[in-house]
């Protein structure tokens, strides 16, 4: 439905509303290093709350090919991408939980705002000039390895079991009281 030609890989950009300043920094990052991969179609997939007027700007003027999205359920771009990359929004927490590698782009010289990369469940980058490599091993198996256990330990202490039983459970403790 988007176009991706086949046997293309897909790393998606998750957006979170934060500055003008930072985000352009962030984007401007993520569309220059993932031209370097021919083989990589990059998708953006817009914050709620934001607009994509920064997106286009910044697309134009890369001569990028990426595809900016909105309305697109986000597990499905998260199921159909190889690797996601964020600054700090929540959806992070949704790759983890399927299994896909995340990068944390932090750019800002401050302090991560969410605990994926302190936790080992995501890769954490600081510098622009790192975002290469850490590409190159999320789409070549390795960062996922790398990430594994740190991924299972995060899920297992902030969403317990993802088994469909939670409302059993809650029921349980409830009946108990």
């Amino acid at each position: 439905a988007l176009g991706i030609g086949a046997g293309k890989k897909i790393v998606t950009l998750i957006t979170s509303p934060v500055s003008r300043t930072e985000n352009s920094l962030l984007v401007q990052s993520v569309f220059r290093t993932v031209k370097k991969f021919p083989e990589v179609q990059l998708i953006v997939k817009i914050h709620p709350n934001e607009s994509d007027s920064i997106y286009r700007e910044i697309k134009k003027t890369e001569k990028s090919d990426a595809i900016i999205v909105r309305d697109i359920d986000l597990y499905d771009v998260i199921r159909a991408s190889d690797a996601a990359i964020t600054y700090l929004s929540t959806a992070g927490m949704e790759v983890i939980l399927l299994g896909k590698p995340l990068i944390v782009v932090n750019l800002s010289g401050r302090k991560d705002v969410v605990p994926y990369v302190t936790e080992k469940a995501a890769a954490g980058i600081y510098k622009a000039e790192d975002l290469e490599q850490a590409i190159r091993k999320a789409l070549n198996g390795t960062l996922k390895k790398q990430l594994d256990k740190g991924m299972k330990t995060f899920v297992r202490k902030y969403t317990y079991k993802n088994d469909g039983m939670a409302a059993n459970r809650i029921c349980s403790v409830i009946r108990e009281l």
